[in-house]
């Protein structure tokens, strides 16, 4: 099914202010154009023209306010000659405050993984936001028509969203409201979410939690509710075993460890020290290359066959060809204050940009590099690109954190078996406060000097991202300090990606 779904982002609305109370709704003459009320009621129609540009087409179905009229609109922008999506309510609500109060407030996110927020205003009795029109399948609908996604496929569409997650926390914002509901598989085959919250209590914890849930939910078709402290309706609870929650691997034959592992320690991520950033690198060695498939590409399950007949195939393909809204949510879920949506932010733009591609990386053979040292660290530097957090390379415990004033460094060289394009490099480490550089070369050499420096060393977490833009075949991962570790200074290095 193809859903259109309420950009609940917003851009830098710096033009709302002065909308709020010099605004106007009209409706052109015409049969079938309705009016905006003048009074206190705002009872939109088909046809009604916000600030001279928005009309609303149609309403979508399964979308109603709390006092039953349409809540989200098909509309056109007349300026841009695009399709949008309006949101109305009535202005003298606590619903109508809040929808208008968070469009505001999330103005200062702007990433494409963001559903955006055009414009904004409050007019005639009425509040009214305007967001992108998105063509995508929420994962509620995917889990509802097909059952729990392929591994690698819910891999990657949880590291998408984690990926994005982490550029809000980057900027000390939370999304406050992750759900089934409000994560769309888009046309293309990226992934945007919706529904970010303005008033929300959440911390960064509680979206790293939410992430976990989604990854249990697209591999079980069970909502983890207790965890989380939210029901998503229509979905079954998460099973329970003497009283613990049962890991994926548990509930569904085919689960890695790894990806079980990863699942848990994300819905635990204070014990844990899982961030979204961490769980996105974990995430990346498991994850389909591929694009996310669209509902017709997603292997159905032949006990669900019952839900599809011919007729409603042929009905959904043509909603899908049409780009019309089909679903509950559309971009906004029941919130604890009622039912109406809760915006987020974006960037605005005539079309959207196309969600980038980046495929993993194969590493072809590792070594430990350590011109200076006695040989007793070269071993495993194959657990540094196995695809499993649980194992590592470690050094050997030292007195000092600079390897005891022993030698300058030491570090892990990855061999990709080729020159690659390399745009972005993770690491995962046991331990925070390490210092870290990124290097590469051409030559596989057993001086450290002879790979030129990306990324300068830097005190790193527990995850690091390099962005970079070299193409090379040999990777240096180069330590020069190691944090404590109890009264001794040691590193662990867990999985080095590339993509």
């Amino acid at each position: 099914m193809t859903a259109g779904h309420l950009a609940e982002g917003s851009p830098a609305l710096n033009w709302v202010a002065g909308y709020l109370d010099s605004g106007t709704a009209t409706a052109e003459g015409g049969e079938g154009e309705g009016i905006v009320s003048t009074d206190a009621r705002c009872v939109p129609k088909q046809g009604t023209l916000f600030a001279g540009r928005y009309r609303l087409s149609e309403p979508c179905p399964s979308s109603t306010s709390l006092d039953g009229q349409p809540l989200h609109w098909r509309g056109f922008d007349e300026v841009l000659n695009r399709p949008v999506l309006v949101t109305v309510m009535a202005a003298d609500t606590a619903e109508g405050a809040e929808l208008l109060a968070s469009a505001v407030a999330n103005g200062r996110v702007a990433h494409p993984g963001i559903a955006s927020v055009f414009d904004a205003a409050t007019v005639d009795g009425c509040t009214y936001v305007v967001g992108e029109w998105v063509d995508g399948t929420s994962l509620a609908e995917l889990l509802h028509e097909h059952g729990p996604l392929p591994t690698d496929q819910a891999a990657a569409l949880v590291q998408e969203a984690a990926e994005t997650i982490s550029v809000l926390h980057e900027q000390g914002l939370v999304h406050g409201n992750l759900d089934p509901g409000n994560v769309l598989v888009t046309a293309d085959g990226g992934v945007k979410l919706t529904s970010l919250r303005s008033n929300t209590d959440d911390d960064a914890a509680d979206d790293v939690r939410r992430l976990g849930a989604l990854l249990y939910a697209a591999l079980t078709e069970r909502w983890p509710a207790d965890v989380v402290h939210t029901t998503m309706p229509g979905m079954p609870l998460a099973p329970y075993e003497s009283g613990r929650l049962c890991e994926p691997r548990q509930v569904r034959a085919g689960v890695s460890g790894t990806l079980s592992m990863l699942t848990m320690r994300a819905l635990d991520p204070v014990a844990s020290g899982t961030s979204a950033g961490r769980l996105a690198g974990g995430l990346a060695g498991l994850a389909n290359a591929h694009d996310l498939p669209l509902t017709d590409e997603v292997a159905p399950d032949p006990t669900r066959s019952w839900r599809r007949g011919a007729a409603l195939l042929g009905v959904l393909l043509v909603i899908s060809l049409a780009g019309l809204v089909v679903g509950f949510s559309l971009g906004a879920i029941k919130s604890p204050s009622g039912d109406y949506p809760i915006l987020g932010g974006g960037k605005p733009a005539a079309s959207p940009p196309p969600a980038v591609r980046s495929a993993p990386l194969s590493v072809s053979n590792a070594r430990i590099l350590d011109p200076k040292g006695d040989g007793r660290e070269l071993r495993d530097a194959d657990l540094t690109h196995d695809g499993n957090l649980a194992t590592a390379w470690h050094t050997e415990d030292y007195f000092r954190p600079r390897f005891g004033n022993l030698k300058p460094g030491m570090g892990v060289l990855l061999d990709l078996g080729t020159a690659q394009s390399v745009r972005r490099v993770t690491l995962d480490l046991t331990a925070p406060g390490a210092t870290v550089e990124l290097r590469a070369g051409d030559e596989n050499d057993n001086d450290p000097a002879a790979y030129r420096t990306l990324v300068k060393p830097a005190t790193s977490g527990t995850n690091v991202t390099f962005n970079v833009s070299t193409k090379a075949r040999y990777w240096l991962v180069w330590i020069t300090n190691l944090p404590a570790q109890g009264s001794r200074y040691a590193i662990g290095v867990a999985e080095v990606q590339f993509r």
